[in-house]
């Protein structure tokens, strides 16, 4: 794969740069990690397997829910859930991978082989099918199963939430890993990143009770966008049966979302804040590969006109 690189940034270097200096290395640089990713078939399997694992058990313990006045506490539960799953797998499981592929990288780079452009490009485009795919499986299995909103618009509205958190949770997870200098790094500070936004995502804390001077970690929230919007598309007009003989207060899918204060959320300004995010992780992430690209001094000519 170096070999080709090098021929490829030759080869692109003699045709003038233009398209070829970026499309060339891009090719092979999306070749090359891909290989690396799915090399590794044993933690693969066993991430998956894990995957499933979680997915079958929260559709079995919130098995086809009833729409009575109990559910309701049951749906927000398991919404969490799933935002909260969705966060922690993009975001942990992407941050360990530059930093695995550093010294490779900074190698090729100071030989100038190709910019950060591609490189960066090339990584974040195989990331997709890895955490994308999976995670609109195990969505749709986990929504059948615990019986959320009926309706096609519902599910699809559920589905595009879930993606853009996932689009956003790996646009965190490229920022982290592009600011790693060791894979050991990934796993000790990524879950605190994620679990600070765990924090201020409106299931925890009440959104009129986060203190004036940490208000900027709630609007960084990304889980949060995601949370408010499927609770939303779940509550938002939902009627719930109510049993006067178990129950002694019994409110409809509104109420709930006031007593949540997210009555004034609106799924497509969330999902739009979100696409900000997405567009504003990945260039921050692209921004931190750019500066801590290998820089060298100069080679000076001496008297003769020889480089020194």
């Amino acid at each position: 794969a170096g070999m080709a690189l090098e021929a490829g940034a030759q080869r692109s270097r003699g045709d003038g740069g233009g398209i070829g200096a970026f499309w060339v290395p891009f090719t092979l640089l999306l070749a090359r990690t891909w290989r690396e990713q799915t090399r590794d078939t044993a933690a693969l399997t066993i991430k998956y397997f894990m995957n499933t694992f979680f997915c079958l058990l929260f559709g079995i313990v919130y098995l086809r829910m009833a729409r009575d006045q109990i559910s309701i506490q049951d749906r927000t539960g398991i919404l969490f859930f799933q935002a909260m799953n969705q966060a922690f797998g993009a975001a942990i499981g992407i941050s360990k991978i530059i930093p695995q592929q550093l010294k490779v990288v900074s190698r090729e780079r100071a030989a100038r082989m190709y910019t950060p452009l591609p490189y960066y490009l090339s990584t974040f485009l195989v990331t997709l099918p890895l955490e994308l795919v999976p995670g609109i499986g195990y969505g749709t299995v986990v929504y059948f199963m615990t019986g959320l909103r009926g309706g096609a618009g519902h599910y699809l509205t559920y589905l595009g939430v879930m993606t853009l958190e996932n689009f956003a949770g790996i646009g965190l997870g490229m920022v982290l890993s592009a600011s790693f200098t060791s894979v050991e790094m990934a796993p000790q500070l990524a879950p605190a990143f994620v679990i600070l936004f765990l924090m201020f995502s409106g299931f925890f804390l009440n959104e009129n009770n986060v203190p004036v001077y940490l208000i900027w970690f709630r609007e960084l929230s990304f889980i949060r966008y995601a949370f408010q919007a499927l609770c939303v598309n779940e509550f938002r007009d939902a009627t719930f049966s109510c049993d006067p003989a178990t129950t002694q207060t019994c409110i409809d899918g509104n109420e709930h979302l006031e007593r949540l204060n997210f009555d004034e959320i609106t799924i497509w300004g969330n999902c739009g804040i979100l696409g900000i995010m997405i567009v504003g992780f990945n260039l921050l992430a692209l921004g931190i590969v750019y500066y801590r690209q290998p820089s060298y001094l100069a080679l000076m000519p001496n008297k003769q006109g020889k480089a020194l």
